[in-house]
């Protein structure tokens, strides 16, 4: 099989916790930095959107995300323009879906958001810009392809 018909990757399993438990963890920063994976930062980021419009909850998402990260010793790791990018692709796939969509559908309908990697941000991102500080430090406005209109 080639790439564009091989079946796409299981995704790995939810945190049991529930939507508001998961985000609580974060915000105290109770939860495993090693069990914080993709999937679940995008659950989290979906929930914050749930609860609030898009720019008061890319505040408290990336409010937590960075003291969850600065508390476990891995500040640097925080990226602003990552972050930003994937709460907003996060927002738009769910105004695609009915109001009161589950994660669980927002997941089925949208497996590009949980791969993780450069795929997704590629189309709207340059790799350098990505990978620059000022990209890291703050969000920068894109620069990919879908912007170039390549």
């Amino acid at each position: 099989m080639d790439a564009e018909t091989s079946p796409p990757e299981p995704l790995p399993p939810l945190s049991p916790l529930s939507d508001d438990a998961l985000v609580a963890a974060l915000e105290a920063r109770r939860l495993d930095p090693a069990a914080f994976t993709h999937v679940e930062h995008v659950r989290v980021a979906w929930t914050y959107l749930r609860r609030a419009p898009l720019l008061v909850a890319l505040a408290r998402f990336t409010g937590a995300l960075r003291g969850f990260a600065a508390h476990h010793g891995v500040a640097g790791r925080y990226h602003a323009t990552i972050t930003a990018a994937y709460l907003i692709l996060i927002h738009e796939a769910a105004l695609r879906l009915p109001a009161d969509h589950s994660f669980a559908e927002l997941r089925a309908a949208n497996p590009e958001l949980f791969a993780g990697g450069a795929a997704l941000l590629g189309r709207y991102f340059r790799a350098e810009t990505l990978a620059g500080e000022a990209a890291r430090a703050a969000f920068v406005v894109p620069d990919g392809e879908l912007v170039e209109g390549t």
